[in-house]
């Protein structure tokens, strides 16, 4: 989304609605809108992708081998 920092959402407003507000869109239509901007891992902060790989291994459940 080309965003260096989310944006600041104000004491007492819901998160997420304020947040969606400061992008233009609503709560529903952050989500498509965020997923049709991204269309290879190269369009990914590598930091989020390696947090998110971290995640998934220590939630997931282990291999039986």
């Amino acid at each position: 989304m080309g965003l260096q920092e989310w944006p600041d959402v104000p004491r007492g407003q819901p998160w997420k609605e304020g947040m969606c507000a400061a992008l233009g869109t609503d709560v529903r239509g952050f989500w498509p809108m965020l997923r049709n901007k991204v269309h290879t891992y190269a369009d990914l902060r590598p930091e989020l992708v390696g947090a998110v790989e971290q995640l998934i291994d220590f939630v997931g459940s282990p291999s039986v081998d």
